[in-house]
This record gives structure tokens, C-alpha cells and sequence, in this order.
């Protein structure tokens, strides 16, 4: 497995995530409705971002953009802290 496909399945995975909560937004308290509207801002852009960088990665074995790294990061711990709160 290539890197690109590599940060296309971590993307895919993120998604599942993304979608495990949406289904339980609902139970969110007020901070983490505030946290989960910024993640959603954040899904949004990186969904921007990655999609010409997966069609780019096509052609070329290129690295994802350090800011759509970071983005990623972020938004990954932010679900599983909003994850962890629903547990709690």
C-alpha cells in the first residue's frame, strides 16, 4: 500500500467516525455541541482539500499538504475526545 492510499483509507476511516457521532449528536452537551459544530466546519475544509489532492495523488506519489495533515489530526482528536464524552 502506497501512501496516498494509505491517507485515503485514514480519511475513509475518519468519515465512519465523523458519522458514528452525527447519529448521536443529539446527546451532546452545550460545549461539546459548540466543539462538534467546529469539527463539522473542519470536515468540511478537509473534504476540500483532499479531494484534489487524492485525484493529484493519481498521477503522483506527492505528500499531503502539512496544513491538511494537521487539519486531519485535529479533527480525528476531536471526535474521539467528543467520543470519550459521550461515554463519560
Amino acid at each position: 500500500m502506497n501512501k496516498n492510499s494509505s491517507v485515503l483509507k485514514d480519511i475513509k476511516s475518519l468519515g465512519q467516525l465523523r458519522d458514528e457521532l452525527k447519529l448521536q449528536s443529539h446527546l451532546f452537551k452545550v460545549e461539546a455541541k459548540k466543539e462538534w459544530n467546529q469539527l463539522e466546519r473542519d470536515w468540511k475544509m478537509l473534504k476540500r482539500e483532499v479531494k484534489p489532492t487524492a485525484q493529484a495523488a493519481k498521477k503522483s506519489t506527492g505528500e499531503i499538504k502539512k496544513s491538511t495533515r494537521e487539519l486531519f489530526r485535529g479533527i480525528k482528536s476531536g471526535y474521539v475526545r467528543l467520543k470519550q464524552a459521550l461515554i463519560d
